[in-house]
């Protein structure tokens, strides 16, 4: 027995289709991009800016948390279209599709994009880092956005990705509302006192996890050898993200909840502050 049969049960052939693109023919262009990115956060920038002035970065995220919203806007409706409006595939229960018919093709390319996209996002922790915004950049933060991009370049690889279809568009959708989000909450407090929303953000973020785990769990019992991988891979970041997202839930809207306040006026610099009250 050959190393490529010892592991065929669990991995299937790399996808002939994608072969040669870009960030998807080897692995070592990913790996990295996040190697750079985890080294940047958690060591070299925190070292750089540790006696510098944290950076303005205001416009900059504005516009980032702009583009955030529109790009995953454009995934989640391209996709759900070509995906399932058409019927090209099923939505909860699709197997691997290694067809060259011209929608595959079509998604083939978004997945791509949703490739760059998720990698994209490493951005939001490198602002955290310039502004020295360090409690913000915690293990599982970093862990989150290697994981998702390694999981989309595992899919796209392996001819997965009309698997994880479903993932995709439900995610992006998400990812719309909670840039969103950020977007106006950049904008300063006076646009904050109204975002009472924010915790129906989290509880989105959960009940999307809950479909995810469910419906990979049936895909893990349904495509069998050797695709059942996939999926498997999928639902142990699910549960991860699951657990981290309750957790931090419980701890914020459960025990808490925090409002902003009027100061004193004592400084000029500081119209608002951050008030932690009982949740009733």
């Amino acid at each position: 027995m050959n190393v490529k049969d010892s592991y065929s049960w669990f991995l299937p052939d790399r996808d002939p289709r994608v072969e040669g693109w870009v960030l998807i023919g080897s692995p070592v262009a990913v790996t990295t991009i996040l190697a750079c990115y985890a080294y940047f956060v958690k060591i070299w920038g925190p070292r750089m800016m540790k006696n510098a002035k944290p950076f303005e970065l205001r416009k900059t995220i504005l516009c980032y948390n702009a583009a955030m919203v529109l790009a995953n806007l454009a995934i989640a409706t391209r996709v759900g279209y070509y995906a399932f409006v058409t019927g090209h595939y099923d939505l909860f229960l699709q197997g691997p599709d290694l067809s060259t018919r011209p929608t595959t093709v079509i998604l083939l390319q978004v997945s791509w994009w949703y490739l760059v996209l998720r990698l994209s996002e490493c951005i939001e922790t490198v602002f955290f880092v310039l502004r020295k915004k360090f409690n913000q950049v915690s293990g599982l933060h970093v862990f989150h956005h290697v994981s998702v991009s390694f999981c989309t370049y595992f899919y796209i690889t392996y001819g997965g990705f009309s698997i994880a279809c479903f993932e995709t568009v439900f995610n992006s959708s998400v990812h719309v509302v909670m840039y969103a989000y950020y977007f106006l909450a950049a904008l300063g407090p006076q646009v904050q006192k109204h975002l009472w929303w924010k915790r129906y953000l989290t509880r989105l973020q959960l009940v999307q996890f809950i479909f995810m785990i469910v419906r990979n769990i049936c895909l893990v019992f349904t495509l069998g050898v050797p695709y059942f991988s996939l999926p498997l891979f999928m639902l142990s970041q699910c549960l991860i993200f699951f657990i981290q997202f309750l957790s931090f839930y419980i701890r914020s809207y459960k025990s808490n909840v925090v409002r902003l306040v009027k100061c004193d006026g004592s400084s000029p610099d500081e119209h608002w502050k951050m008030e932690r009250v009982k949740a009733q």
